[in-house]
């Protein structure tokens, strides 16, 4: 599993690939923590919830290593077929990644999508001179929203523009 944006300014994502089992060939596997501290702090943001019990997501490291090269691909020039995964609502890249890693292990890539919308827990919106990323939160309806249905899908659907234009730019991407 990788986390990161390429080339630069893309929709962030993780990318996890279908790798060989670590043999004597390859480094030592190295591990990321499990989630971002950033986006452990977005979810006890998010549900409330107390951070020190959500920050075990932080103080365990992932099981997928980071450093390892990935397969060639059966197809060759065609590459490892690819599944491009959008988080829901509060979600955010982390909390697929075994969804992710199990696409892997049957062959595909899997892309877990971190949308800047507003929607999930945590994102992070790059800087362009290459500073500290600066968070994005979950985005409330404003106070004294009256809920249903159609307030719901006013209020919600300039965020799914947003996630349909991150899945376009990805998809461009992979052309």
């Amino acid at each position: 599993a990788r986390r990161g944006r390429r080339p630069r300014g893309a929709v962030q994502c993780a990318a996890y690939c279908p790798v060989a089992h670590p043999a004597a060939t390859q480094p030592e596997p190295a591990y990321e923590p499990y989630f971002r501290a950033e986006a452990v702090a977005g979810l006890a943001r998010y549900t409330n919830g107390p951070r020190d019990l959500l920050d075990l997501l932080h103080r365990r490291s992932s099981p997928f290593p980071t450093n390892l090269e990935p397969l060639a691909a059966p197809g060759g020039e065609h590459g490892w077929p690819v599944l491009v995964f959008s988080h829901g609502l509060a979600g955010c890249m982390e909390m697929s990644s075994q969804f992710c890693a199990h696409l892997a292990s049957l062959g595909y890539v899997g892309l877990a999508l971190e949308h800047e919308d507003g929607s999930g827990c945590y994102a992070e919106r790059p800087i362009p001179d290459g500073g500290a990323p600066s968070p994005i939160y979950y985005t409330s309806p404003p106070e004294g929203f009256v809920y249903g249905r159609e307030s719901v899908v006013d209020f919600r659907a300039p965020f799914l523009d947003a996630r349909v234009s991150d899945v376009e730019r990805v998809l461009r991407l992979l052309d």
